[in-house]
């Protein structure tokens, strides 16, 4: 018996054609997200952001520094990791235009500093010899 006939009880190969465009849907739904916690409070969208924005660019450059390291060594047996990493280090220009709204809230960074310095949150104590 032919190992690749077809037997009429085979299930049908799955069909996820209409879940191609989830993934668009909820990027949309994520950017709203976005747009109304900047209108609701820009001080804390900003610190959410720049949160968000360290965590992935860690994954990043990560995964940069793995391309570099098999890179290095230049061992056969890393291929398969190496695209791995090196599909994680394509994030890394992603987050340069992610970076654009940290450079344009760089208000609340200033204005939580302000706010310690003025009510004296931190105690620096300076010792003198």
């Amino acid at each position: 018996m032919n190992p690749h006939t077809h037997s009429p009880n085979a299930a049908a190969p799955l069909d996820l054609s209409r879940w191609r465009l989830l993934p668009t849907w909820l990027i949309v739904i994520g950017g709203v997200g976005a747009v109304a916690g900047f209108f609701h409070d820009r001080t804390q969208f900003a610190f959410s952001w720049l949160l968000a924005f360290m965590f992935f660019l860690s994954i990043g450059l990560g995964g940069f520094f793995l391309v570099l390291v098999h890179h290095l060594f230049d061992a056969s047996w890393s291929v398969p990791i190496r695209r791995f990493a090196e599909h994680l280090a394509c994030l890394l220009p992603v987050m340069a235009f992610l970076f654009i709204p940290i450079n344009f809230s760089a208000f609340a960074y200033v204005t939580v500093r302000q706010l310690v310095i003025e009510k004296g949150l931190l105690k620096v104590s300076v010792v003198s010899i």
